[in-house]
C-alpha cells in the first residue's frame, strides 16, 4: 500500500515513515506494558486482551483503505528473472528468524534477564526505529539498494559472531538493541522489488518474497533448536553469521539505481 501511494523516487522515504509510525505504536504499547508489569505488578497475560483490542481497531481501520490502489494482474507470480529477490528474501528470513527465536532466548535463559528489562530493550529499539526509519528510507532513495544491503548484511555478520563470542550481559543488551534496530535496512529489499517488477506484478512478487522468507523462518527454529541442544548456543549464532555473510554476494549483484534490473 505504501509503495502504491508513494511518489516516484520516494518509495524508501514513505516506507520509512510507515515503519516510524509502527515504531510509535510499538513503543507506546511496550511503555504501557512496562508500567503495568513493573510498577503496578499486573500479570502479562491480561495485556494480550489489550493487544487483541488494538488488532480489532486496526481491522476496522482497514475499511478506510482506498479501493483504487488495488494492483491489477495475476495473484501469483513466480518468475526466473526475479530469482535474486527470492534468494535475498530467503536468506533474510533465515537470518531474521535466528535472531527472533534465539537472541532474546539467550538473554533470558543464559543471563536471566527479567521481563521488565526485555521491555526496556524493546522500547529502546522502537525509539531507534522511529528516528532512523525515515532517514534510512531517504538513504535508500539517494544511494540505492545495493550499498545499503551490502552494509546491512556485513554488519549483521559481525553482530552474530558477537552473540557467539561475547560473554557479558550488558554488552549483549547493546548488541541486541542495535541488531534489532538494523531491521529497518531490510526496506531496501522491498524498494528493490518495486523497482524490478512492473506495477501489475508488484503485489504478487512481494508476496512471493514473503513466502520464501517464511520458508526459512519455519525451518530455522527447528534446526536451530537441535543445534542449541546438541552443539551449544554459540553455534546457532554462527549459523546466523553464515546466513548473513552468504547474503553479501547476492546483495552485490543488485543493479544500482539508474540501471535496468
Amino acid at each position: 500500500m505504501a509503495l502504491a501511494m508513494a511518489e516516484p523516487g520516494r518509495e524508501g522515504h514513505r516506507l520509512g515513515q510507515m515503519r516510524s509510525a509502527g515504531a510509535i505504536g510499538s513503543g507506546a504499547g511496550l511503555l504501557g506494558a512496562y508500567i503495568l508489569n513493573a510498577w503496578l505488578d499486573v500479570p502479562i497475560r491480561p495485556l494480550f486482551l489489550v493487544a487483541g483490542a488494538a488488532a480489532l481497531l486496526a481491522a476496522a481501520s482497514c475499511l478506510a483503505i482506498p479501493r483504487n490502489i488495488r494492483t491489477p494482474g495475476p495473484r501469483f507470480v513466480l518468475r526466473r528473472k526475479y530469482w535474486l529477490y527470492y534468494l535475498l528474501s530467503f536468506l533474510e528470513g533465515w537470518r531474521k528468524q535466528i535472531f527472533v527465536a534465539f537472541a532474546g532466548f539467550l538473554l533470558v535463559m543464559k543471563y536471566n534477564t527479567p521481563l521488565s528489562t526485555m521491555l526496556l530493550l524493546w522500547m529502546a529499539i522502537q525509539v531507534i526505529g522511529y528516528v532512523g526509519s525515515p532517514l534510512v528510507g531517504k538513504l535508500i532513495d539517494r544511494i540505492g539498494e545495493r550499498p545499503v544491503l551490502v552494509g546491512y548484511f556485513g554488519l549483521l555478520t559481525i553482530f552474530f559472531v558477537g552473540y557467539g563470542t561475547i560473554d557479558n550481559a550488558r554488552a549483549l543488551y547493546v548488541l541486541y538493541v542495535v541488531d534489532s534496530a538494523m531491521f529497518i535496512f531490510a526496506m531496501a529489499l522491498t524498494t528493490y522489488a518495486n523497482r524490478m517488477v512492473p506495477p501489475s506484478e508488484r503485489t504478487p512478487t512481494l508476496s512471493m518474497g514473503v513466502a520464501f522468507n517464511h520458508i526459512a523462518a519455519v525451518a530455522m527454529p527447528l534446526v536451530g533448536g537441535f543445534i542449541w541442544k546438541y552443539a551449544g548456543s554459540e553455534w546457532v549464532f554462527y549459523l546466523g553469521a553464515a546466513a548473513a555473510a552468504a547474503s553479501i554476494i547476492p546483495a552485490m549483484m543488485v543493479p544500482p539505481r539508474g540501471k535496468q534490473c
